[in-house]
Protein backbone atom coordinates (compact mmCIF):
# COMPACT_ATOMS: atom_id res chain seq x y z
CA UNK A 1 0.00 0.00 0.00
CA UNK A 2 3.02 2.12 0.87
CA UNK A 3 4.45 1.70 -3.01
CA UNK A 4 1.26 2.50 -4.61
CA UNK A 5 0.81 5.90 -2.44
CA UNK A 6 4.38 7.05 -3.28
CA UNK A 7 3.87 6.09 -6.91
CA UNK A 8 0.47 7.35 -7.25
CA UNK A 9 2.22 10.92 -5.35
CA UNK A 10 4.91 10.74 -8.07
CA UNK A 11 2.19 10.44 -10.76
CA UNK A 12 0.53 13.64 -9.38
CA UNK A 13 3.89 15.64 -9.34
CA UNK A 14 5.09 15.15 -12.71
CA UNK A 15 1.02 15.73 -14.06
CA UNK A 16 0.29 18.34 -11.85
CA UNK A 17 3.13 20.86 -12.58
CA UNK A 18 1.28 22.47 -15.29
CA UNK A 19 -0.93 24.77 -14.38
CA UNK A 20 -4.14 27.71 -16.92
CA UNK A 21 -2.67 29.82 -18.87
CA UNK A 22 -3.18 33.35 -16.66
CA UNK A 23 -5.52 35.98 -17.92
CA UNK A 24 -3.63 38.39 -17.64
CA UNK A 25 -1.34 38.21 -20.78
CA UNK A 26 -1.14 40.53 -23.35
CA UNK A 27 -0.29 44.26 -24.16
CA UNK A 28 -1.30 47.06 -21.50
CA UNK A 29 -1.74 50.52 -22.61
CA UNK A 30 0.84 52.99 -20.77
CA UNK A 31 0.06 56.38 -22.12
CA UNK A 32 0.22 56.72 -25.94
CA UNK A 33 2.05 53.16 -25.69
CA UNK A 34 1.07 49.63 -25.84
CA UNK A 35 3.44 47.60 -22.95
CA UNK A 36 4.15 44.01 -21.30
CA UNK A 37 3.30 43.86 -18.03
CA UNK A 38 6.11 44.32 -15.43
CA UNK A 39 7.71 41.47 -13.96
CA UNK A 40 6.55 40.59 -10.18
CA UNK A 41 8.97 40.02 -7.66
CA UNK A 42 9.88 36.76 -7.63
CA UNK A 43 12.73 36.19 -9.39
CA UNK A 44 10.99 33.80 -12.04
CA UNK A 45 10.74 36.55 -14.63
CA UNK A 46 12.51 38.59 -17.15
CA UNK A 47 11.56 41.61 -19.19
CA UNK A 48 12.83 43.81 -21.69
CA UNK A 49 10.60 46.61 -21.22
CA UNK A 50 11.47 48.21 -17.80
CA UNK A 51 15.08 49.22 -17.60
CA UNK A 52 14.56 50.68 -13.83
CA UNK A 53 13.77 46.93 -12.88
CA UNK A 54 18.14 45.44 -12.87
CA UNK A 55 16.44 41.92 -11.29
CA UNK A 56 13.85 41.37 -14.15
CA UNK A 57 15.72 43.42 -17.48
CA UNK A 58 17.45 42.19 -20.52
CA UNK A 59 18.00 44.26 -23.68
CA UNK A 60 15.22 43.90 -25.73
CA UNK A 61 15.92 42.60 -29.46
CA UNK A 62 17.35 44.91 -32.14
CA UNK A 63 16.87 44.48 -35.68
CA UNK A 64 17.40 46.55 -38.74
CA UNK A 65 15.20 44.76 -41.60
CA UNK A 66 11.72 45.36 -41.91
CA UNK A 67 9.53 44.34 -38.70
CA UNK A 68 7.90 41.58 -40.99
CA UNK A 69 10.95 40.64 -41.67
CA UNK A 70 12.26 40.60 -38.10
CA UNK A 71 8.93 38.64 -36.75
CA UNK A 72 9.35 35.98 -39.68
CA UNK A 73 12.89 34.86 -37.84
CA UNK A 74 11.68 35.14 -34.64
CA UNK A 75 8.44 32.94 -35.49
CA UNK A 76 10.96 30.61 -37.40
CA UNK A 77 13.38 30.13 -34.18
CA UNK A 78 10.31 29.31 -31.88
CA UNK A 79 9.13 27.33 -34.26
CA UNK A 80 12.37 25.38 -34.36
CA UNK A 81 12.56 25.07 -30.95
CA UNK A 82 11.22 21.62 -28.98
CA UNK A 83 8.60 22.11 -26.21
CA UNK A 84 7.42 25.18 -27.40
CA UNK A 85 3.83 25.88 -28.50
CA UNK A 86 2.77 29.42 -30.28
CA UNK A 87 -0.40 30.43 -28.65
CA UNK A 88 -1.08 33.90 -29.97
CA UNK A 89 0.51 35.50 -33.15
CA UNK A 90 -0.71 39.15 -33.78
CA UNK A 91 0.39 41.90 -36.04
CA UNK A 92 2.72 43.59 -32.99
CA UNK A 93 2.46 40.52 -30.57
CA UNK A 94 3.23 37.08 -30.21
CA UNK A 95 2.53 34.71 -26.78
CA UNK A 96 4.20 31.25 -26.80
CA UNK A 97 4.60 28.51 -24.13
CA UNK A 98 7.27 26.88 -23.24
CA UNK A 99 7.21 23.31 -21.24
CA UNK A 100 10.02 21.74 -19.58
CA UNK A 101 11.03 18.22 -20.29
CA UNK A 102 11.01 16.35 -17.67
CA UNK A 103 7.97 17.80 -14.96
CA UNK A 104 6.06 19.66 -17.53
CA UNK A 105 6.61 23.45 -16.31
CA UNK A 106 4.53 25.97 -18.41
CA UNK A 107 6.32 29.45 -18.92
CA UNK A 108 4.88 32.20 -21.20
CA UNK A 109 7.11 34.00 -23.45
CA UNK A 110 5.69 37.23 -25.12
CA UNK A 111 6.82 39.97 -27.81
CA UNK A 112 5.88 43.13 -28.48
CA UNK A 113 7.22 44.13 -31.98
CA UNK A 114 7.30 47.90 -32.19
CA UNK A 115 7.90 49.51 -35.89
CA UNK A 116 11.28 51.39 -34.38
CA UNK A 117 13.59 48.18 -34.59
CA UNK A 118 13.05 46.40 -31.38
CA UNK A 119 11.23 43.57 -30.16
CA UNK A 120 10.42 43.67 -26.73
CA UNK A 121 9.94 40.33 -24.30
CA UNK A 122 8.61 38.67 -20.96
CA UNK A 123 9.02 35.59 -19.90
CA UNK A 124 7.68 34.46 -16.81
CA UNK A 125 6.97 31.23 -15.05
CA UNK A 126 3.91 30.44 -14.38
CA UNK A 127 4.50 28.40 -10.74
CA UNK A 128 7.29 28.63 -7.84
CA UNK A 129 9.25 31.43 -6.61
CA UNK A 130 12.91 30.66 -8.08
CA UNK A 131 13.61 29.48 -11.77
CA UNK A 132 17.00 28.63 -11.94
CA UNK A 133 17.40 31.25 -14.14
CA UNK A 134 15.68 29.65 -16.68
CA UNK A 135 13.45 32.37 -18.17
CA UNK A 136 16.92 34.67 -18.65
CA UNK A 137 18.72 31.88 -20.37
CA UNK A 138 16.15 31.11 -22.40
CA UNK A 139 15.73 34.87 -23.80
CA UNK A 140 19.89 34.91 -24.68
CA UNK A 141 19.90 32.12 -26.31
CA UNK A 142 16.68 33.12 -28.27
CA UNK A 143 18.42 36.61 -28.70
CA UNK A 144 21.91 34.75 -29.79
CA UNK A 145 20.08 32.83 -32.39
CA UNK A 146 17.95 35.75 -33.34
CA UNK A 147 21.16 38.00 -33.96
CA UNK A 148 22.88 34.82 -36.14
CA UNK A 149 19.63 34.72 -37.94
CA UNK A 150 19.44 31.26 -37.16
CA UNK A 151 17.29 28.60 -38.58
Amino acid sequence: MKKITHILFLLSLLTGCSSPRPTNLGLVEKGNQKLLRKCPDSPNCINSHYSDDKDHYLEPLKYETSKEEAKKLLLRILKNTSNVQVVTEEANYIHAEFTSSLFKFVDDVEFNLHKEGLIHFRSASRLGYSDLGANKKRMSQISFRFYQNDM
